[in-house]
């Protein structure tokens, strides 16, 4: 949890992860009172990690068939594909 306190209009928070929910709950306060609002935010999408190594197979002298596994960590929405010629 991290908290800020002060006069500024906008602060940074660092150390979040990649394509995560995070929600922040902002309090403000004048001389006509206090208001305390919540937002959830998801921070964008990042590079996969915990690939594996694909697995080869010939399939005659001119083609291969490769097979992969998801990501351990996609950190966003993954795009499937098949492609054959």
């Amino acid at each position: 949890m991290t908290h800020f306190e002060g006069l500024a209009l906008g602060t940074s928070v660092s150390g979040l992860s990649a394509y995560s929910s995070y929600e922040f709950t902002v309090s403000a306060c004048t001389t006509a009172g206090c208001l305390n609002t919540s937002v959830e935010a998801v921070t964008l999408q990042g590079p996969p990690h915990g690939q594996l190594r694909p697995n080869v197979t010939a399939q005659g002298p001119t083609a291969l068939k490769v097979i992969w596994q998801p990501p351990t960590q996609p950190n966003g929405n993954i795009i499937h594909r098949n492609v054959s010629k």
